[in-house]
């Protein structure tokens, strides 16, 4: 799809992609005070997809924390939630979490 091999680096979907290395993730509390930032960073090809990373450090505290990664609209986690692994689909122009 990317003329590239599987695990090959890739940095977005050009054309398809609304998400890009180098955009915006910002983890705000509920009262919208930023609490930590990053970019999205290079990623890999993984079956026909480029798979972008991020990683944000937050203080605990927060029971619930707002997720926004470049432009979309921020989405609402708890805080066990975010010590997990969060996987998106950009899809279509909406940012999608996917389940597992």
């Amino acid at each position: 799809m990317y003329g590239d091999s599987q695990g090959a680096s890739c940095g977005d979907s050009p054309g398809y992609s609304w998400v890009a290395v180098g955009q915006p993730v910002k983890v705000s509390d509920e009262q919208g005070k930023t609490l930590g930032l990053g970019r999205i960073e290079n990623g890999y090809i993984k079956g026909g997809s480029c798979i972008l990373k991020f990683q944000v450090l937050v203080p605990k505290g927060p029971q619930f924390y707002n997720l926004t990664v470049a432009n979309f609209p921020a989405m609402p986690y708890r805080a066990d939630e975010l010590d997990t692994r969060l996987s998106f689909s950009d899809y279509g122009g909406s940012l999608t979490p996917i389940q597992g």
